[in-house]
């Protein structure tokens, strides 16, 4: 069942969510500097 016919395949969920997730990570460490307390509040 391919609810998008691209030539790409797609990886499994799991690798997506890895992906998100250290894409995530890398947005937490970007933002560090300017949004400190929020990040610091979701690390608790």
């Amino acid at each position: 069942m391919h609810l998008f016919p691209l030539s790409i395949p797609f990886p499994l969920l799991s690798e997506w969510i890895i992906i998100v997730f250290f894409f995530f990570i890398l947005l937490i460490l970007c933002g560090i500097g300017t949004i400190d307390n929020f990040t610091g509040f979701l690390l608790l």
